[in-house]
């Protein structure tokens, strides 16, 4: 047999094969047996099995604009008892509209924030840099950004404007593309 290193690297493409051993149920006299997978199918597995999952959520400037006063937008819903939602990765394309947002806050404390909960995942929006801007912007965020986050479980993944944030126009929507996955604890 060769030695594995000893092949070229490739590109896979969804109806190559990968070899793999198909293990029996335990308490079982059967062997192990070697078989082929697809790449599509372990793909499908790992998405199938929750194991990441990928949620694509368009705002709209509605939803936007009920963030006035303190409002809160649910972007991945509480995933129930005992199980977390850890968010990987997050990116989002801010679509210019043509109608610039007005965010504007009344103190410093004011923000729009990623949050799991009432626990902030430290990541905001910014009126200046991220909303109130007249040209697509293209943002990645890595979660979570510092060295630990304590989240509660059952709780959603929100975007969440404290009280003293206003606006009253604008219409870009935002695309989000939210990687994450749900861990079960019990």
């Amino acid at each position: 047999m060769s030695i594995i290193q000893s092949y070229p690297k490739g590109t896979p493409k969804a109806d190559d094969m990968l070899l793999g051993t198909v293990v029996p149920k335990a308490n079982s006299d059967d062997l192990p047996v070697t078989r082929n997978f697809s790449i599509t199918d372990v793909a499908s597995f790992s998405v199938d099995n929750n194991i990441l999952k990928l949620k694509e959520i368009t705002l709209s400037a509605s939803d936007m604009l009920a963030l006035n006063g303190g409002g809160v937008v649910d972007l991945v819903p509480a995933a129930g008892a005992g199980q977390l939602i850890s968010i990987l990765n997050m990116a989002m394309f801010f679509d210019y509209g043509g109608v610039v947002y007005n965010f504007a806050t009344s103190a410093f404390s004011d923000t729009i924030a990623f949050k799991l909960g009432d626990k902030s995942t430290f990541h905001t929006l910014s009126s200046l840099t991220e909303l109130n801007i007249t040209q697509d912007r293209y943002t990645v965020f890595d979660f979570p950004n510092n060295d630990e986050m304590v989240y509660e479980p059952n709780t959603a993944f929100t975007l969440t404007a404290t009280s003293g944030i206003t606006v009253s126009q604008g219409n870009s929507p935002i695309k989000l593309n939210i990687l994450y996955r749900i861990v079960n604890f019990t």
